[in-house]
């Protein structure tokens, strides 16, 4: 039976747990997220995953997978702070809120309306963060002032425009992720627990959920990301729709120029979703 913890507890506890998930795993994903920005900047600068590895470690060494580390942070643990709590306490609110018919009309929809909710919320919140941190990325390590400072003087006329420069694109991937990853997640263990719905997961069945989550959210997502980086760069282009960012980037690369670092958005995704899956079985489990 799980804990009678109050609502403010709970949100007490899942933002603790959420922030402790954030300072263990950022240093293992934040080199994956930067060797990625970097290559859909400009894809025609790379041929493999590798060399755009070597490339960063040549100009800044292991502190160039580092760069823009201090935005993520502070994104992330912003972030943690109210999505572990919104992950967990939405989906029921919404079910109580809810006619019985609806379930059967739309399987899921408690958590496609809570990835609605999360996009939301993390798209105004973040995106000023999230430009400051490809600024940084895509900023030449070769520069050796103060580059945040730097960019902070170049745009002081237009700030608040700058800031939230590809608000759109982060809305279309932050919506995609948080329904494809909820679903995608509950679908899973509902399979897996289908003979025991109180099963608590092992290890392998939370990795198998973590890979087919991994892959299902990085196809859906990654279209909208590499339109997020161009918009969002240090030198932004195509920043007049998303579709019209799209059109331009497969116009130049192909279809494939989308999927730009797909390889090592995998590898970083895998790492959050080992890490956030297990969290959230956890999380719900003591809290059902």
């Amino acid at each position: 039976m799980g804990t009678k913890e109050t609502l403010s507890e709970k949100f007490l506890i899942s933002s603790v747990y959420g922030v402790g998930r954030t300072l263990v795993g950022l240093p293992l994903e934040h080199p994956f997220d930067c060797a990625k920005t970097v290559w859909q900047a400009s894809p025609e600068k790379y041929t493999s995953a590798l060399q755009v590895f070597k490339t960063i470690y040549s100009k800044g060494g292991v502190v160039g997978f580092y760069s823009g580390v201090l935005p993520s942070i502070g994104r992330l643990t912003l972030k943690q702070v109210y999505r572990w709590p919104l992950m967990l306490l939405l989906p029921p609110f919404f079910k109580s809120i809810s006619p019985d018919r609806m379930r059967v009309v739309i399987p899921s929809y408690e958590k496609i309306l809570t990835g609605f909710s999360l996009a939301v919320v993390d798209t105004i919140i973040l995106c000023p963060l999230e430009r400051l941190k490809v600024v940084l990325m895509t900023t030449p390590l070769e520069v050796k002032n103060n580059r945040l400072i730097s960019w902070f003087r170049n745009n002081s006329s237009s700030l608040g425009k700058e800031l939230f420069r590809g608000i759109n694109p982060i809305f279309a991937k932050q919506l995609v992720s948080w329904s494809s990853f909820l679903v995608v997640d509950e679908q899973c263990k509902r399979f897996i627990r289908k003979d025991n719905p109180n099963a608590v997961l092992g290890v392998k069945s939370l990795l198998a959920i973590s890979v087919i989550v991994g892959v299902c959210n990085t196809a859906s997502t990654m279209p909208f990301d590499a339109v997020k980086t161009m918009h969002q760069k240090l030198d932004p282009v195509g920043t007049k729709g998303v579709f019209k960012t799209m059109g331009k980037i497969i116009e130049s690369h192909g279809i494939h120029g989308l999927y730009t670092g797909w390889q090592i958005r995998i590898c970083q995704y895998l790492i959050q979703s080992i890490f956030t899956v297990a969290l959230l079985d956890r999380l719900e489990q003591r809290f059902k």
